[in-house]
């Protein structure tokens, strides 16, 4: 090899194979802190028994350094750094004396010891606080993500509330215009220009809403939607809200299907003041698509018939019609979805199906929060 190298007395290969054993436990770390921490604490021991005295004193105390600076660092939170600064500690005072260094060189070694265990805590703690802050920002980002998308469905409800109803409507009076004489066909233009005028309407309200919201602070999405839903609906918000509100509506929906030719028949049972504020809003939203599915899907030709009954804390939705022959107007499924969500939240229970009068019936059940 030429001329050699020393290492505090070493020859060079072998200040080569103590460099290379100095560094492969840190290879070892991407195993795991145990299998580094053993292979650290072996090669002081080797050290010792193989290397010249102040060289072995040296590299031994300086891995035990290490090994104890690294288990504290990644297991501080766990029994294990106890076990190992124990040892640690141990192994300190038996080099001191089987070295013959006194209790001069113990002091020494017990205060590199005390500076190792110290430096390990604190970056122990500092990755604590690393990894708590990492995992705080992956939630934060998760929870926004959650919240996002339940705002685009909550709006895309919202917008299908305002639009499908009146839209619908005015397709079903559109195609029915080229069956009547002059006279009705002015009625349905007219039905047709009220519906268009009234959906620009709560569109411009709901705009305004969502403008509104961007410069509150922090508003939440519970608050956003209940601020969309104040606006919904032609009615002003106290009668949106009252029980006479309520049956205005299901009057509304009747006299929507009526205009489309339908004949229907709707009855009312029960006090509507009993039903709860918050459902109310709610029962309006399941009111209005139901006369929208029926507009859609419903035979003109035969008759519809609506009951909303009160009593017993609870209030049932029932609908009943025979199913169109001729293709229905596009339907992209939101209203069902939003139907059965809007009954779900209060535990309520949805059912829909075609009976053996081959009529099209659905029930909503809510019961009454308690």
């Amino acid at each position: 090899m030429g001329d050699l190298t020393y290492l505090g007395g070493v020859e060079g290969q072998a200040a080569a194979w103590v460099a290379a054993a100095v560094y492969l436990p840190v290879l070892a770390l991407a195993v795991s802190v145990r299998a580094a921490a053993l292979l650290w604490m072996l090669e002081a021991v080797a050290g010792i028994l193989v290397l010249p005295g102040e060289v072995a004193q040296l590299v031994a105390v300086g891995l035990v350094a290490v090994v104890l600076n690294v288990v504290i660092t990644f297991t501080l939170e766990t029994r294990e750094w106890r076990v190992f600064t124990a040892l640690s500690g141990l192994y300190v005072v038996v080099h001191a004396v089987t070295s013959g260094g006194g209790a001069s060189a113990m002091l020494v070694l017990l205060t590199l010891l005390a500076l190792t265990t110290v430096t390990g805590v604190f970056l122990s703690r500092y990755r604590a606080r690393w990894v708590h802050a990492a995992e705080r920002v992956e939630a934060l980002n998760r929870v926004q993500k959650e919240v996002r998308a339940e705002e685009r469905t909550a709006i895309a409800h919202e917008l299908h509330d305002i639009v499908a109803h009146d839209i619908t409507a005015i397709v079903m009076q559109a195609r029915r215009a080229r069956f009547v004489d002059d006279a009705k066909r002015q009625e349905i233009l007219e039905t047709i220009g009220d519906a268009g005028q009234s959906t620009l309407e709560d569109l411009r309200r709901m705009l305004l809403v969502l403008r509104r919201t961007e410069d509150v602070e922090a508003p939440t999405h519970a608050q956003d939607r209940d601020a969309v839903l104040d606006v919904m609906g032609s009615t002003e918000e106290s009668a949106t809200l009252s029980a006479v509100g309520l049956a205005d509506t299901l009057e509304g929906v009747g006299e929507a299907l009526r205009r489309a030719g339908m004949e229907i028949s709707l009855q009312v049972t029960g006090d509507m003041t009993e039903v709860p504020t918050v459902i109310r809003q709610s029962l309006r939203r399941v009111l209005r698509e139901l006369g929208t599915n029926i507009l859609k899907h419903g035979d003109p030709d035969s008759p519809v018939t609506m009951s909303l009954e009160v009593g017993d804390g609870e209030v049932t939705v029932r609908t009943r019609n025979r199913i169109g022959a001729t293709a229905p107007v596009m339907s992209s499924g939101t209203g069902v979805e939003a139907l059965k969500t809007r009954v779900e939240v209060y535990d309520g229970r949805i059912s829909m199906g075609v009976t053996a009068a081959d009529e099209w019936a659905t029930r909503i059940w809510i019961p009454f929060p308690s």
